[in-house]
Protein backbone atom coordinates (compact mmCIF):
# COMPACT_ATOMS: atom_id res chain seq x y z
CA UNK A 1 0.00 0.00 0.00
CA UNK A 2 2.86 2.37 0.84
CA UNK A 3 4.28 1.73 -2.64
CA UNK A 4 0.97 2.58 -4.32
CA UNK A 5 -0.12 -1.00 -5.02
CA UNK A 6 -3.83 -1.80 -4.75
CA UNK A 7 -4.62 -5.31 -3.52
CA UNK A 8 -7.08 -7.40 -1.59
CA UNK A 9 -6.94 -10.69 0.27
CA UNK A 10 -6.99 -13.74 -1.98
CA UNK A 11 -10.00 -16.04 -1.78
CA UNK A 12 -8.22 -19.27 -0.90
CA UNK A 13 -4.50 -18.99 -0.23
CA UNK A 14 -3.75 -17.58 3.23
CA UNK A 15 -0.37 -16.37 1.95
CA UNK A 16 -1.65 -14.39 -1.02
CA UNK A 17 -2.75 -10.91 -2.00
CA UNK A 18 -4.67 -10.40 -5.22
CA UNK A 19 -3.42 -7.37 -7.14
CA UNK A 20 -6.36 -5.35 -8.43
CA UNK A 21 -4.51 -3.19 -10.93
CA UNK A 22 -1.44 -3.15 -13.20
CA UNK A 23 1.87 -2.97 -11.38
CA UNK A 24 5.51 -2.76 -12.46
CA UNK A 25 6.57 -5.39 -9.96
CA UNK A 26 10.31 -5.25 -10.57
CA UNK A 27 10.27 -1.54 -9.84
CA UNK A 28 9.03 -2.16 -6.30
CA UNK A 29 11.61 -2.20 -3.53
CA UNK A 30 9.50 -4.81 -1.70
CA UNK A 31 10.00 -7.14 -4.69
CA UNK A 32 13.74 -6.60 -5.03
CA UNK A 33 14.15 -7.06 -1.26
CA UNK A 34 12.42 -10.44 -1.45
CA UNK A 35 9.22 -9.81 0.48
CA UNK A 36 7.04 -11.52 -2.10
CA UNK A 37 6.93 -13.41 -5.37
CA UNK A 38 4.25 -13.86 -8.04
CA UNK A 39 2.21 -17.04 -8.49
CA UNK A 40 -1.34 -17.97 -9.42
CA UNK A 41 -3.48 -18.96 -6.45
CA UNK A 42 -4.09 -22.47 -7.77
CA UNK A 43 -0.35 -23.11 -7.90
CA UNK A 44 0.04 -21.86 -4.35
CA UNK A 45 -2.51 -24.41 -3.18
CA UNK A 46 -0.39 -27.24 -4.61
CA UNK A 47 2.39 -26.59 -2.10
CA UNK A 48 -0.16 -26.22 0.69
CA UNK A 49 -1.73 -29.60 -0.14
CA UNK A 50 1.65 -31.35 -0.22
CA UNK A 51 2.26 -29.77 3.21
CA UNK A 52 6.05 -29.99 3.57
CA UNK A 53 7.29 -29.27 7.08
CA UNK A 54 10.46 -27.84 8.55
CA UNK A 55 13.21 -30.44 8.39
CA UNK A 56 11.66 -32.44 5.54
CA UNK A 57 13.66 -33.69 2.58
CA UNK A 58 11.70 -32.77 -0.55
CA UNK A 59 12.08 -33.65 -4.22
CA UNK A 60 10.57 -31.24 -6.74
CA UNK A 61 10.40 -32.80 -10.21
CA UNK A 62 9.98 -30.48 -13.24
CA UNK A 63 10.55 -27.59 -10.85
CA UNK A 64 11.34 -24.60 -13.10
CA UNK A 65 10.68 -21.72 -12.90
CA UNK A 66 10.44 -22.43 -9.18
CA UNK A 67 7.27 -20.83 -7.83
CA UNK A 68 6.18 -23.97 -6.05
CA UNK A 69 9.75 -24.76 -5.03
CA UNK A 70 10.27 -21.47 -3.20
CA UNK A 71 6.77 -21.65 -1.70
CA UNK A 72 7.61 -25.05 -0.23
CA UNK A 73 10.77 -23.54 1.25
CA UNK A 74 8.61 -20.89 2.90
CA UNK A 75 6.30 -23.54 4.37
CA UNK A 76 9.41 -25.35 5.62
CA UNK A 77 10.67 -22.16 7.28
CA UNK A 78 13.86 -22.51 5.23
CA UNK A 79 14.77 -25.63 7.24
CA UNK A 80 15.38 -29.01 5.63
CA UNK A 81 16.37 -29.68 2.03
CA UNK A 82 14.75 -29.35 -1.39
CA UNK A 83 16.20 -30.90 -4.53
CA UNK A 84 14.72 -29.02 -7.49
CA UNK A 85 15.06 -30.84 -10.82
CA UNK A 86 14.34 -29.85 -14.39
CA UNK A 87 15.46 -31.04 -17.81
CA UNK A 88 15.96 -27.45 -19.02
CA UNK A 89 19.28 -26.47 -17.47
CA UNK A 90 18.92 -22.81 -18.36
CA UNK A 91 15.61 -22.64 -16.45
CA UNK A 92 17.27 -23.82 -13.27
CA UNK A 93 18.94 -20.43 -13.04
CA UNK A 94 15.47 -18.92 -12.54
CA UNK A 95 15.06 -21.02 -9.39
CA UNK A 96 18.49 -20.00 -8.15
CA UNK A 97 17.79 -16.31 -8.81
CA UNK A 98 14.42 -16.47 -7.03
CA UNK A 99 15.97 -18.32 -4.09
CA UNK A 100 18.64 -15.67 -3.74
CA UNK A 101 16.15 -12.82 -3.88
CA UNK A 102 13.85 -14.46 -1.35
CA UNK A 103 16.65 -15.38 1.06
CA UNK A 104 16.28 -19.15 0.67
CA UNK A 105 19.30 -21.41 1.11
CA UNK A 106 17.82 -24.94 1.35
CA UNK A 107 17.23 -25.43 -2.40
CA UNK A 108 19.71 -27.34 -4.56
CA UNK A 109 19.11 -27.52 -8.32
CA UNK A 110 19.87 -30.48 -10.56
CA UNK A 111 19.57 -30.88 -14.33
CA UNK A 112 17.54 -34.08 -14.58
CA UNK A 113 15.41 -35.66 -17.29
CA UNK A 114 12.50 -36.85 -15.15
CA UNK A 115 11.90 -39.85 -17.39
CA UNK A 116 15.55 -40.92 -17.02
CA UNK A 117 16.93 -39.71 -13.67
CA UNK A 118 19.80 -42.20 -13.87
CA UNK A 119 22.50 -41.85 -11.26
CA UNK A 120 21.92 -38.21 -10.39
CA UNK A 121 19.49 -39.05 -7.60
CA UNK A 122 21.18 -42.40 -6.87
CA UNK A 123 19.88 -43.94 -3.64
CA UNK A 124 18.30 -40.74 -2.30
CA UNK A 125 14.90 -40.97 -0.61
CA UNK A 126 12.53 -38.11 0.20
CA UNK A 127 9.76 -37.41 2.71
CA UNK A 128 7.71 -35.44 0.19
CA UNK A 129 7.74 -35.35 -3.61
CA UNK A 130 6.07 -32.84 -5.92
CA UNK A 131 5.49 -34.05 -9.47
CA UNK A 132 4.38 -30.93 -11.35
CA UNK A 133 4.14 -32.81 -14.62
CA UNK A 134 4.54 -31.27 -18.09
CA UNK A 135 1.05 -31.00 -19.54
CA UNK A 136 -1.13 -29.45 -22.23
CA UNK A 137 -1.58 -26.27 -20.19
CA UNK A 138 -5.29 -26.08 -20.98
CA UNK A 139 -5.91 -24.73 -17.50
CA UNK A 140 -4.00 -21.51 -18.24
CA UNK A 141 -5.71 -20.59 -21.51
CA UNK A 142 -7.18 -17.47 -19.90
CA UNK A 143 -3.61 -16.17 -19.68
CA UNK A 144 -2.29 -17.81 -22.84
CA UNK A 145 -5.26 -18.12 -25.23
CA UNK A 146 -3.04 -18.75 -28.24
CA UNK A 147 -2.23 -22.16 -26.78
CA UNK A 148 -5.50 -23.65 -27.98
CA UNK A 149 -4.35 -23.39 -31.61
CA UNK A 150 -1.37 -25.71 -31.29
CA UNK A 151 -2.77 -28.56 -29.20
CA UNK A 152 -4.37 -31.72 -30.54
CA UNK A 153 -5.92 -34.84 -29.04
CA UNK A 154 -2.80 -36.72 -30.08
CA UNK A 155 -0.63 -34.27 -28.12
CA UNK A 156 -2.65 -34.95 -24.99
CA UNK A 157 -2.44 -38.72 -25.42
CA UNK A 158 1.34 -38.50 -25.84
CA UNK A 159 1.66 -36.25 -22.80
CA UNK A 160 -0.28 -38.74 -20.68
CA UNK A 161 2.34 -41.39 -21.45
CA UNK A 162 5.12 -39.04 -20.36
CA UNK A 163 3.21 -38.06 -17.23
CA UNK A 164 2.71 -41.67 -16.23
CA UNK A 165 6.41 -42.39 -16.77
CA UNK A 166 7.49 -39.43 -14.65
CA UNK A 167 5.06 -40.30 -11.88
CA UNK A 168 6.15 -43.94 -11.77
CA UNK A 169 9.86 -43.15 -11.73
CA UNK A 170 9.53 -40.34 -9.18
CA UNK A 171 7.59 -42.58 -6.80
CA UNK A 172 10.65 -44.80 -6.39
CA UNK A 173 12.37 -42.02 -4.43
CA UNK A 174 9.68 -41.70 -1.75
CA UNK A 175 10.17 -43.07 1.75
CA UNK A 176 7.62 -45.47 3.18
CA UNK A 177 4.91 -43.36 4.78
CA UNK A 178 5.84 -40.35 2.61
CA UNK A 179 3.50 -38.35 0.41
CA UNK A 180 3.64 -37.44 -3.26
CA UNK A 181 1.55 -34.76 -4.95
CA UNK A 182 0.85 -35.26 -8.66
CA UNK A 183 -0.21 -31.97 -10.25
CA UNK A 184 -0.91 -30.42 -13.67
CA UNK A 185 -2.31 -27.16 -14.98
CA UNK A 186 -4.54 -29.11 -17.34
CA UNK A 187 -8.30 -29.67 -17.18
CA UNK A 188 -8.38 -32.97 -19.08
CA UNK A 189 -9.35 -36.28 -17.48
CA UNK A 190 -6.72 -38.09 -19.56
CA UNK A 191 -3.82 -36.13 -18.04
CA UNK A 192 -5.12 -36.22 -14.50
CA UNK A 193 -7.46 -38.85 -13.03
CA UNK A 194 -6.58 -41.36 -15.74
CA UNK A 195 -2.86 -41.04 -15.05
CA UNK A 196 -3.40 -41.41 -11.30
CA UNK A 197 -5.68 -44.44 -11.74
CA UNK A 198 -3.23 -46.10 -14.10
CA UNK A 199 -0.43 -45.51 -11.61
CA UNK A 200 -2.43 -46.92 -8.68
CA UNK A 201 -3.37 -50.01 -10.67
CA UNK A 202 0.34 -50.79 -11.05
CA UNK A 203 1.56 -49.70 -7.59
CA UNK A 204 -0.24 -51.51 -4.79
CA UNK A 205 2.01 -49.82 -2.25
CA UNK A 206 0.38 -46.44 -2.90
CA UNK A 207 -3.05 -45.12 -1.93
CA UNK A 208 -4.93 -41.99 -2.95
CA UNK A 209 -5.46 -39.66 0.00
CA UNK A 210 -8.72 -37.74 0.36
CA UNK A 211 -7.84 -34.04 0.53
CA UNK A 212 -11.32 -33.32 1.88
CA UNK A 213 -10.32 -35.05 5.11
CA UNK A 214 -6.97 -33.29 5.37
CA UNK A 215 -8.12 -29.79 4.36
CA UNK A 216 -11.82 -29.32 5.19
CA UNK A 217 -11.37 -25.55 5.07
CA UNK A 218 -11.01 -25.83 1.29
CA UNK A 219 -14.29 -27.64 0.80
CA UNK A 220 -15.67 -26.90 -2.66
CA UNK A 221 -12.31 -27.27 -4.41
CA UNK A 222 -12.25 -31.07 -4.27
CA UNK A 223 -13.76 -33.82 -6.40
CA UNK A 224 -15.85 -36.65 -4.97
CA UNK A 225 -12.62 -38.67 -4.68
CA UNK A 226 -10.79 -35.97 -2.76
CA UNK A 227 -8.62 -34.57 -5.56
CA UNK A 228 -8.10 -30.85 -6.06
CA UNK A 229 -9.68 -29.33 -9.17
CA UNK A 230 -9.97 -25.60 -9.80
CA UNK A 231 -11.78 -23.92 -12.67
CA UNK A 232 -11.24 -20.34 -13.89
CA UNK A 233 -14.96 -19.63 -14.31
CA UNK A 234 -15.85 -21.02 -10.88
CA UNK A 235 -12.94 -20.14 -8.65
CA UNK A 236 -11.23 -17.20 -10.35
CA UNK A 237 -7.90 -18.99 -10.72
CA UNK A 238 -6.15 -21.18 -13.26
CA UNK A 239 -7.53 -24.62 -14.07
CA UNK A 240 -5.48 -27.00 -11.94
CA UNK A 241 -5.48 -30.60 -10.74
CA UNK A 242 -3.69 -32.26 -7.84
CA UNK A 243 -3.88 -35.72 -6.29
CA UNK A 244 -2.02 -36.67 -3.12
CA UNK A 245 -0.64 -40.19 -2.90
CA UNK A 246 0.76 -41.94 0.17
CA UNK A 247 3.28 -44.75 0.12
CA UNK A 248 2.36 -47.65 2.37
CA UNK A 249 4.02 -50.97 3.17
CA UNK A 250 4.43 -53.23 0.16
Amino acid sequence: SEEGVCSKDACYSPFALHLTGPVQLRALSSFSEGFFTVQDESSQLAAIFLAPRAGDKVLDICAAPGGKTTHMAQLMENRGAIIACDAATRKLSLIEEASGRLGIDIIRTLSVNATRPGQLLKEMLFDKILVDAPCSGLGVLRRNPEGKWWKTRQNIAELALVQHSILSISSEYLVEGGTLLYATCSTTFVENEAVVDDFLSQHSNFVLEDLRMEFPEYDGLFTDRGCFRSWPHRHGMDGFFAARLKKIKS
